[in-house]
């Protein structure tokens, strides 16, 4: 037994003077285990260069931790009883690479220390440890001594707050959403923006995971901005002269920064070059997203990437005052790699794409649209929202090779989902298609156009499900009355469309289990369909709630 060097427990009662024979033990790990008496015999196992106490309910760390002179690694996350760590017990730990306080852990830190009778470490001893490069932790805004800085970090996980409390589900959220091996620095509380720049300034070089979660005091008065003026740049304070703040950053979060008029402006977004995700929620003063305004005229030169290269994934909620997503000339941008898109809730859009972005959209496979009274158009057809003259040419198709899903819901003002060209085998991977509460729509796919091509070449090869539910104004699938073939179609749900005549023909004799489900108040449809169609006894009407679907 002396010479053991691990011992993990899981669970159960401990004495941990039971523990202090083990002189020659090295790693400790202790989990969900209820200490039964005084943690002081931790300092006797001299050899410890491991110590991992999580999800246990150890009170206080003792002063004889910091005669460890061998520890490499400290772990106390989610030790929600965790209130005192002895001052300068860190300090003496010289060795100490990783320090873990993740979770509902200890978050006690002191300023500085103010007398002999300081009761809790301060976070200026971490500056007394050269050879960490691991940190894992809560802290308190007031905690940040004035001179304080976070060293040459490999991996961190750092939530800094500017009030008391501290979200559960934040916490939780933030344990489970993001790689285990990563740099993520999260920021809660807009008084925080005040200290950042001094005390992240080195996280903000490596940062891959950024997250603003930003709460504004109760006795402020929250403006809405008249000008997209104030922006990401503006409220973490990045100073001109860092050029390497923020380049490698991979995603993006911002909620409730309700005083940001444009989050990333042109500056910036030039150095996010690997971008991967980001969301925008609940800021109610944002007006524009990606601010592109002189991107032309202090355009990426040379052979430097296009903007927006790498951004796979876009979520946009609850933003009453967004206007735009772009803003400004795209001949910089490419969102080629763009897989993902949901907006939500964002009822001062006219429209989401500017047509000379939505022409290199090769990748996207989701686009769900929720809620956007405003909406009209998905794509802009004119071309003074790409910063471009009008052109008399004929505009290329628009092609969505990968699109699987598409789901469109309480777009009121909606015209038209796609324009008749890219019926014709722009979308030859759709597979499912959900449209409902549009009252205005009167086509899925039309423009005030003439259609230039075969008209027997419209059809969705891959559809296996179709939802149309409280269409009120939707007369016909294609402009024209254009026939649209659906080769496999097993679900079709149609609900609440009275004006709706005809639907794209349905080969029931190559799909047998094909239904029509849910055709409800569309008479006129039902007639045509059964006249027309081939093999009817083979298709069901039946009726049922396409919410359900949905």
């Amino acid at each position: 037994m002396k010479d053991l060097k691990v011992v993990a427990l899981n669970g159960g009662l401990l004495f941990l003077k039971s523990l202090e024979c083990l002189t020659n033990l090295q790693m400790l790990r202790l989990q969900y285990c209820t200490i039964k008496d005084n943690t002081n015999s931790l300092g006797k196992l001299k050899s410890l260069e491991v110590l991992r106490i999580s999800n246990s309910d150890i009170k206080e760390l003792p002063i004889e931790v910091g005669e460890l002179s061998k520890l490499r690694v400290m772990d106390f996350s989610w030790c929600s009883k965790l209130k005192r760590i002895p001052p300068d017990v860190i300090r003496r730990l010289s060795l100490l690479e990783e320090l873990y306080f993740c979770g509902k852990s200890f978050r006690g830190w002191e300023i500085e220390r103010r007398s002999s009778e300081r009761s809790n470490a301060s976070l200026s001893e971490l500056n007394s440890l050269p050879n960490l490069k691991v940190l894992y932790g809560e802290f308190h805004i007031s905690s940040l001594p004035q001179d304080f800085s976070f060293g040459n970090l490999d991996r961190y996980d750092i939530s800094l707050r500017g009030s008391d409390i501290f979200p559960e589900h934040l916490i939780i959220a933030s344990a489970t959403r993001y790689p285990p091996l990563c740099r993520r620095l999260s920021i809660h509380d807009t008084n925080a923006s005040s200290v950042v720049n001094t005390a992240f300034n080195k996280l903000y070089e490596n940062v891959e995971f950024l997250e603003l979660y930003l709460f504004n005091n109760a006795q402020e008065q929250v403006s809405v901005p008249t000008t997209a003026s104030s922006s990401l740049m503006d409220m973490i304070q990045t100073e001109t002269t860092n050029l390497r703040a923020l380049q490698k950053l991979k995603s993006l979060s911002v909620s409730f920064c309700n005083n940001m008029g444009c989050i990333l402006p042109e500056k910036l977004l030039r150095r996010l070059q690997d971008l991967e995700a980001m969301e925008v929620d609940q800021c109610y003063g944002v007006q524009e997203i990606f601010g592109l305004e002189g991107s032309t005229d202090h355009g990426i030169e040379g052979d430097q990437e296009m903007l927006l290269s790498n951004l796979t994934s876009l979520s946009l909620a609850v933003l009453p005052q967004l206007s735009f997503i772009w803003k400004g000339p795209t001949q910089k941008v490419s969102l080629r790699c763009l897989v993902r898109v949901n907006v939500f809730d964002c009822h001062g859009l006219a429209y989401l794409f500017p047509r000379s972005l939505a022409l290199n959209l090769v990748n996207l496979r989701e686009l769900g649209i929720i809620s956007c009274k405003g909406l009209k158009q998905i794509i802009s057809m004119r071309a003074e929202e790409d910063g471009e003259a009008a052109t008399h040419h004929q505009p290329h198709p628009l092609h969505f090779p990968t699109l699987t899903t598409l789901t469109i819901q309480n777009c009121p003002n909606l015209e038209y989902i796609f324009p008749i060209s890219t019926a014709a085998g722009g979308l030859p991977q759709l597979e499912t298609l959900v449209i409902a509460d549009a009252t205005k729509l009167k086509h899925v796919f039309g423009h005030g156009r003439v259609f230039v091509g075969d008209p027997n070449d419209i059809s969705l090869p891959k559809l296996n499900k179709l939802v149309l539910g409280h269409l009120l104004s939707l007369t016909n699938f294609c402009q024209a009355n254009f026939h649209c073939k659906w080769p496999s179609l097993p679900h079709v749900v149609v609900n609440r469309c009275p004006m709706l005549t005809s639907l794209p023909y349905v080969e029931v004799e190559k799909c047998p289990t094909s239904q029509l489900l849910g055709i409800q108040k569309t008479t006129q449809l039902v007639k045509e369909e059964m006249a027309e169609g081939p093999s009817t006894s083979q298709t069901s009407v039946a009726t049922s709630d396409p919410t359900s679907v949905i």
